[in-house]
């Protein structure tokens, strides 16, 4: 019998608080690009199905995308479960609304389903 103590139950909630935390500030600064952001124009880098995460034996499509921010080329990732994803190629032109302040805070334009 291996006992664990109530300290698991701490640890576990800890670990799931900054789960949530992380979670909640990718979906603020998404929507943050949405009402405030700059459009510009960049180009698809990388299409591959994420096998990293798995839903009912399925992966969603990720999309790596480029795009040119206050003179520095800046990396944006957005995930998509509908099967027409894969069918982007690399050097695509694509619509990206950024957040000037943190260009970091940016998404693809019209949204992805």
């Amino acid at each position: 019998f291996l006992y664990i103590g109530p300290g698991i139950f701490v640890l576990l909630g800890g670990l799931g608080l900054l789960f949530l935390r992380h979670a909640r500030r990718k979906a603020e600064g998404t929507l943050r690009a949405f009402r405030e952001g700059t459009a510009v124009v960049g180009e698809i880098a990388e299409v591959y199905s994420d096998t990293s995460i798995k839903v009912n034996g399925r992966s969603p499509w990720a999309i790596v995308y480029n795009f040119a921010a206050g003179g520095r080329t800046v990396e944006g990732k957005a995930q998509s479960w509908d099967a027409s994803a894969q069918d982007r190629r690399r050097g695509q032109p694509v619509h990206v609304l950024y957040v000037a302040a943190d260009p970091a805070q940016n998404t693809l334009w019209p949204p992805l389903k």
